[in-house]
């Protein structure tokens, strides 16, 4: 009896702390959405699917896309800015049912902040185990920190990005792999493609690797969930892939964002075309040897190739946005975890250095007067491409030396 009451009372406690942090995180994100404008990203999701479901008007049409640049700009789009055309897979619609059901904007977006906020939280841990390293409670707290304000982190937040909570269902599904839950990791990676420029070379990549270590099961999850929503999606509007894929190509052709060929012929008007052709020829034949390497290996070394697709995605001239560069986070937590587990103090302290540079210099180039997202597009992936070959070997191999497996003394 004694025993019941303290599990009754452990249990009273944690739920009404976890009521009283929700409705603290709310409260604080509420307040966040009257004093900030944002929520771009929020905003087109939760007006389509409000359009949607209760007035019938397709997600792809003109007339959302003008409602949706009417609720963010107050106008029409101009050339130029942004368009807010919703071009995401219609099942995706019916998942966000809950959250657009609320009526109330503000309120609506609080609660989503929330779920953007856990998913960071969720992406650092499963960063975590992936690398498989276990910092310090100093170094959690520092890369707490970083993770939550970091300048594409800030973005996405800004922005209401739902790019966070792709990354969780993205390594969800790694680490689903990883201890055979192969049909859940399938299904999870089919959720993760709500943004099909950040993840989709990525999710090729995961499919690729499941079918050269026969893991059918994945390639199994993938589908019958895929076969399941689509299916769904045409009940409810049966010209939905057409539509959806008119939209991609609007939205692929008229962007607003930058991407390496815009940036190179901006800087170098005679060849700038030919020299973003050379580098995207380079990177991609570099990626693709990587994703042959990489086929029937183990999970490590399949997340380090995950990272090295992420961070080359801008560098194979797709268009980037500020939020999207987000994704790097993974590849950064491995970076700096290869560093401390091969070198130790030495290490520890070149990752510290390392994380306070990329933290500080994100945002003095943010600062800077005009080109700040093209210096970003390509400095910190060149930057993360470079260092996650220099760790390759100890990501790929396992130590050989007897020194290597014997723990130095500090």
């Amino acid at each position: 009896m004694r025993q019941n009451a303290r599990l009754f009372s452990l249990a009273l406690f944690t739920f009404f702390f976890a009521v009283a942090v929700l409705g603290g995180l709310f409260w604080a994100n509420m307040n966040l959405v009257r004093a900030f404008q944002g929520g771009e990203k929020f905003i087109l999701g939760w007006k389509s699917t409000r359009n949607f479901i209760v007035q019938g008007i397709s997600p792809y049409s003109d007339i959302n896309t003008l409602d949706v640049q009417r609720e963010i700009y107050n106008r029409a789009a101009r050339p130029g800015e942004e368009q807010y055309r919703y071009a995401e897979p219609l099942y995706f619609i019916l998942l966000n049912i809950p959250i657009a059901s609320i009526t109330d904007r503000r309120a609506a977006l609080a609660l989503w902040m929330i779920f953007l906020q856990a998913s960071t939280a969720g992406t650092l841990f499963l960063s975590l185990q992936l690398s498989k390293w276990r910092p310090g409670w100093l170094y959690l707290i520092l890369l707490v920190i970083f993770s939550y304000s970091w300048l594409p982190g800030a973005i996405a937040f800004q922005r209401a990005s739902a790019l966070p909570i792709q990354m969780l269902i993205l390594l969800s599904a790694l680490r689903a792999a990883e201890v055979d839950l192969d049909e859940l990791a399938g299904a999870l990676l089919l959720l993760a493609a709500l943004n099909i420029e950040a993840f989709g070379l990525v999710i090729l990549l995961v499919l690729f690797w499941a079918a050269s270590a026969r893991r059918w099961r994945i390639l199994t999850g993938f589908t019958m969930l895929f076969i399941f929503l689509a299916i769904s999606a045409l009940v409810v509007l049966p010209a939905w892939p057409l539509q959806f894929v008119r939209a991609a190509y609007q939205n692929l052709t008229n962007t607003a964002q930058p991407s390496l060929p815009l940036v190179f012929a901006a800087w170098f008007p005679a060849l700038g075309n030919r020299l973003a052709q050379l580098v995207i020829g380079i990177i991609g034949a570099v990626v693709l040897l990587e994703w042959y390497a990489v086929r029937n290996r183990h999970i490590y070394w399949l997340y380090w190739t995950i990272s090295l697709t992420l961070v080359a995605t801008p560098l194979l001239g797709l268009p980037v946005s500020p939020e999207n560069q987000g994704i790097y986070l993974p590849a950064f937590i491995l970076i700096i975890s290869v560093m401390e587990q091969r070198w130790q103090t030495f290490g520890r302290w070149l990752a510290i250095i390392l994380l306070l540079l990329v933290w500080a210099g994100l945002w003095l180039i943010s600062y800077q007067p005009g080109g700040s997202l093209q210096m970003n597009l390509l400095t910190l992936p060149v930057v993360f491409f470079i260092i996650l070959y220099w760790i390759r070997w100890w990501v790929a191999r396992p130590p050989r030396l007897w020194a290597d497996t014997v723990p130095r003394i500090r």
